[in-house]
């Protein structure tokens, strides 16, 4: 019986082992090209850096001017990803209070929407945001990125929210709390789990964005770092080592956001109950 217990997990354990390669070769990548010069890397692509050089990384964060562009990914992201948690929250605790062919009505529209794709948006709200006078500002893209995940947002919170035992939210409308109260004591403190999570991917998704930061933010005092190391890619030519220092000193953001956040990003995509 032992020896065919392990004949069947060697499959598993071969496929997990595939898989994290898979996973850590562009990181693996990243890394040991962004350490290497023009003429190693035409050298060898693939291997270690034989001169370890922090070149790399002065010359994308002094010439093409990260540390003001990182500022820019990070105030865009941050504020249109908690736009984006309050507005789906309350949408979602909304939707499930109004319940029958309404929530359900409206689900199946929400649904729609989710199944649009940027590139097919992008004009409207480009023309959109110049009538209003927001093309080029911080205010447009905070939004435009906002609203782009409310559908996805909104349908994760409320398939959270329909989870929580009524009995909670009618407890507390019997000792007097409204339903504004309610919410904001009793299904907000509940709910962190799942708000940590759409918090975090909001943020990782916005961050990475290029094709609207690219249409909305067109001038250099307000592009975002994606559209400044999209800039390092030049029409006949690229510097390989020069690009991966950029993405990595871009990466970095990312990567302490879901370090700390982990264990409650873990806690809300796999939970599934209320205590």
């Amino acid at each position: 019986m032992r020896s065919r217990s392990r004949v069947v997990r060697f499959p598993l354990y071969a496929a997990s082992y595939l898989i994290t390669i898979a996973t850590l070769y562009p990181l693996y990548f990243l890394v040991t090209n962004a350490l290497k010069t023009d003429p190693d890397y035409a050298r060898d692509q693939l291997g270690l850096p034989p001169h370890p050089t922090m070149a790399n990384f002065v010359n994308a964060w002094t010439q093409v001017g990260l540390d003001q562009d990182l500022l820019h990914s990070l105030i865009v992201s941050a504020c249109a990803s908690a736009l984006c948690v309050a507005a789906t929250a309350c949408a979602g605790f909304a939707l499930v209070q109004l319940g029958g062919k309404v929530a359900r009505r409206t689900l199946f529209v929400i649904l729609v929407f989710m199944m649009l794709t940027p590139p097919v948006i992008i004009i409207p709200l480009y023309t959109m945001m110049v009538h209003l006078h927001l093309a080029n500002t911080f205010l447009g893209a905070i939004l435009a990125y906002g609203a782009m995940y409310v559908p996805f947002g909104t349908y994760m919170m409320y398939s959270f929210f329909r989870e929580v035992p009524a009995e909670l939210f009618e407890a507390a409308r019997v000792d007097g709390a409204g339903v504004f109260g309610g919410f904001r004591h009793i299904m907000l403190p509940l709910a962190r789990p799942a708000l940590t999570t759409l918090g975090v991917l909001l943020f990782i998704w916005n961050w990475n964005d290029l094709l609207f930061a690219l249409i909305l933010l067109q001038t250099p005092a307000t592009r975002t770092a994606m559209v400044a190391i999209s800039g390092l890619i030049g029409q006949y030519n690229v510097s390989i080592p020069s690009l991966t220092a950029a993405l990595l000193i871009a990466l970095i953001p990312t990567l302490v956001i879901f370090f700390v956040f982990q264990s409650r990003l873990q806690r809300g995509l796999t939970m599934g109950a209320v205590k």
